[in-house]
């Protein structure tokens, strides 16, 4: 017969919020395990906790570039340790056990993807390790955030109410039953991520105005800000946040210190939105607030007022102009073609990020994809698509000589780096995530502001790129979510018991072994990687060459697979060869110079070997044989065949074209030469250089009228850039015996130019012509004064006198 229930008294006792582990009982058998475990639970807490927290601020000035490489190293460096102690925790406590969400096979699944596509990748060290600079697309950054996913999943929690139920019946004695359940929170991790993100944007905001908080020379600029390297990727950041802070406002039974906190968050992000004032930052901002909407509507429920002022906000910035707003020709000396580029808003003396035009972005990426449909070309190597790939029209802009490593968006890149396989499995993670939240009713409490962030940064990816901080809060985000599905008892839970001496324990024992080993030796390679770095960063900064090549030297010893390294350091000999060859002859160690010469090329061509598909690796080994020719034999040939190979990477640019047609008229093959001199005006129609080497060839062979003709096409309109161009017409009408018309071209040179030496000679010698005796003494005299000892212009001087 059962037991009637008379009374039930309900008593809530507050657990701290961490993570979710078994109580151990204190006796004496609590023992050093159960003390090691503990002491693991709260290692992973303090681990992850800083990772949040100093992922938006963190950045440091010892090395060349000092966001993205020093955020990496810090996700790689704490998610693996955290990672190593989970596995330490389970194998101390005897058993696997591991929580199993639906989210976990995407994860998986996008993580073997990205593997494959850096072993198939046209450039695999720049897939492993970053494309350098850009670090946001690299297999490290990907599996760090797949262990940090995992570890959050598995250790940590919303908060523990621990439900004591007292039962009593009158008849027999009470009997207690303790029963855990889950109530979702606020976590402590996304408290620490909104403290910081306080933080970062309140130092970009006071960057913005001039005012520099941190003492150090490179936070002395007004697009500082540690969470990002631009104010544009700044303002995508907070747009996110504010979408996060919307959600988080409209919860109750949260303390009133809080709702300040968030409400000077809010108000503080969106002054910074207003002030940068950048198009894709309101359109995150506006997709955060439709997604609210959108749950709201299917739950049949009225929005917030707050969440529809904030869409009228982000609607008026949309269409309507700014004040100083400029189209894209505008702001670039009234260009047209510079429409090519994006450059967001204007903004009075601030200085903005140059961004690839969403046409020319999406006509790469198109070539891209059709040539490597399944994979891409592999993680980190749009800037291989874009030299590849560019168009023709890109060569009339005004930034036409830069070399873009980021695609106008995360969805365009990624399809172009990493195939169809890859951005399936990427939109498959997100979507993944969203189907969970929808049938899970995931639209209260703090999964809904989650929620809103992950569709935010979601819809950023289609108007911009990701940067690590971005990169990195859509997985902390992902991770979150799931663990405030998982704290509800959403998910089930797997595990099984590891006994002694049983092939599972040993097999598990094992992996952590792995697990160790390779976690040491992999700080210990990026700990030399880093170093290098640091030394790279000395040779850049250092202005004596043989100091920088010293600091080059250890920065290629401790980093011998970085090809940026060599590259510098070949240029840096390079350099140290043509000051040595100006030297009186007396002062010249022609060994050294050999030696230096023969250096040189060996790192150039080391650069090439690590990274064969680089065109500034090519470019350079060939920019070396060109300066060596004079001195070194058959340097011609070699400088001719690595310019070839350079172009074949970059089809479309006119300098590789053009110093192609340079080496032709070295080896005195005239007809080759003005194929690739027209080649080089045909994918640049203004370039100088193509049609002053044009017109010279034209003279060799005879044909003044023809290069006068090729030179007068570009010498409008007169200014210091084409100063070279007015010169050559001025000589090659002299030598037709045009001395009027000569005359006059050597005038506008000395009008832009008045210490053009050559320009000065030749129209003294143009006045000497038409017997004008004092002017021409004149023009000698200046050019003695700036090259004194010209035995030349003294004779000139003394036969005039």
């Amino acid at each position: 017969m059962s037991q009637s229930v008379d009374a039930v008294k309900i008593k809530i006792e507050k657990k701290p919020i961490g993570f979710q582990k078994k109580p151990f009982v204190r006796s004496r058998f609590f023992n050093w395990q159960n003390k090691a475990v503990l002491l693991l639970d709260k290692m992973i807490s303090f681990i992850i906790g800083s990772l949040v927290f100093l992922m938006p601020l963190f950045f440091l000035p010892w090395t060349y570039e000092a966001y993205e490489f020093n955020k990496l190293y810090l996700i790689f460096s704490l998610s693996s340790i955290a990672f190593i102690f989970w596995l330490l925790k389970m194998l101390l406590k005897k058993e696997v056990r591991f929580i199993r969400t639906p989210l976990d096979f995407s994860v998986i699944l996008f993580l073997l993807v990205m593997i494959l596509s850096t072993i198939f990748s046209v450039d695999k060290i720049s897939s492993l390790l970053g494309f350098y600079g850009r670090f946001s697309d690299s297999l490290i950054l990907f599996l760090s955030l797949g262990m940090m996913y995992f570890v959050m999943i598995n250790n940590f929690k919303t908060q523990n109410l621990k439900l004591k139920a007292i039962t009593q019946n009158s008849n027999s004695n009470s009997n207690l039953k303790n029963s855990n359940i889950q109530y979702p929170i606020s976590s402590p991790l996304l408290n620490l991520f909104l403290f910081s993100s306080f933080i970062a944007i309140i130092i970009g905001l006071f960057s913005v105005f001039g005012k520099f908080i941190i003492p150090l020379d490179i936070a002395q600029a007004r697009t500082f800000n540690p969470a990002a390297g631009s104010l544009e990727g700044l303002a995508v950041f907070a747009a996110m946040i504010i979408s996060l802070v919307v959600g988080l406002f409209l919860q109750k039974k949260k303390s009133i210190l809080f709702y300040y906190f968030i409400v000077l968050l809010l108000g503080v992000s969106l002054l910074f939105l207003i002030v940068v004032n950048f198009t894709p930052s309101w359109i995150v901002l506006l997709a955060g607030m439709g997604f609210f909407i959108f749950l709201k509507a299917i739950r049949k429920t009225i929005p917030s007022i707050l969440s529809l002022i904030l869409i009228i906000i982000s609607f008026l910035f949309l269409f309507t102009p700014a004040t100083g707003e400029k189209i894209s020709s505008s702001i670039l000396n009234s260009t047209p073609s510079d429409s090519l580029l994006e450059r967001g808003r204007e903004r009075g003396g601030i200085p903005q990020e140059i961004i690839l035009n969403k046409e020319v972005s999406n006509e790469i990426v198109k070539k891209s994809f059709f040539i490597r449909p399944s994979l891409g070309s592999g993680l980190g190597t749009f800037s291989y698509d874009f030299s590849l790939y560019r168009p023709r029209e890109f060569n009339q802009n005004r930034f036409w000589n830069l070399r873009f490593d980021k695609a106008n968006s995360e969805i365009s890149e990624r399809l172009a780096t990493t195939g169809t396989v890859g951005i399936f499995t990427w939109l498959f993670l997100l979507l993944t995530f969203f189907w969970i939240l929808i049938k899970n009713k995931g639209d209260k409490g703090d999964i809904l502001s989650v929620a809103m962030a992950v569709f935010a940064l979601f819809i950023g990816t289609f108007f911009y790129y990701q940067n690590i901080t971005l990169r990195f809060s859509l997985w902390f985000f992902l991770a979150l979510g799931m663990c405030f599905f998982a704290s509800s008892g959403k998910f089930k839970e797997i595990n099984f018991p590891l006994r002694e001496n049983s092939e599972k324990t040993n097999a598990f024992r094992w992996l952590i072994l792995i697990a160790v080993f390779f976690a040491i030796a992999s700080f210990f390679m990026l700990g030399k990687f880093y170093y290098a770095d640091v030394f790279y960063k000395k040779g850049i900064v250092n202005q004596d060459i043989s100091q920088a090549i010293e600091n080059y030297q250890r920065a290629v010893k401790f980093n011998p697979y970085q090809f940026n390294y060599r590259i510098v350091l070949a240029r840096a000999y390079l350099q140290k060869i043509n000051a040595d060859l100006k030297k009186p002859e007396k002062e010249q160690d022609n060994e050294v110079i050999k030696q230096e010469i023969s250096k040189a090329i060996n790192q150039a061509k080391k650069a090439v070997e690590l990274s064969p598909n680089n065109v500034f690796a090519k470019e350079t080994l060939a920019a070396i044989y060109r300066d060596i020719s004079g001195i070194a034999r058959g340097a011609d040939e070699w400088a001719l065949k690595s310019f070839k190979e350079a172009s074949a990477l970059e089809p479309s640019n006119p300098i590789l074209l053009t110093e192609i047609g340079k080496a032709y008229v070295v080896l005195e093959n005239n007809e080759k030469a003005i194929e690739y001199f027209q080649k080089a005006i045909f994918f640049k129609e203004n370039y100088l250089d193509a049609y002053l080497y044009l017109s010279l060839v034209y003279e060799k062979q005879g044909k003044q009228n023809l290069a006068v003709k090729e030179l007068k096409k570009v010498a409008q309109p007169e200014s210091l850039a084409n100063v070279e161009i007015l010169y050559q017409l001025g000589r090659i009408c002299y030598n037709q015996k045009k001395i009027d018309e000569a005359i006059l071209y050597f005038q506008k040179v000395l009008k832009f130019f008045p210490n053009h030496s050559n320009a000065l000679y030749s129209l003294g010698v143009a006045y000497q012509r038409q017997n004008k005796k004092d002017e021409a003494l004149k023009m000698f005299e200046r050019v003695l004064q700036l090259n004194p000892g010209n035995e030349d212009v003294k004779t000139k001087i003394e036969e005039l006198e």
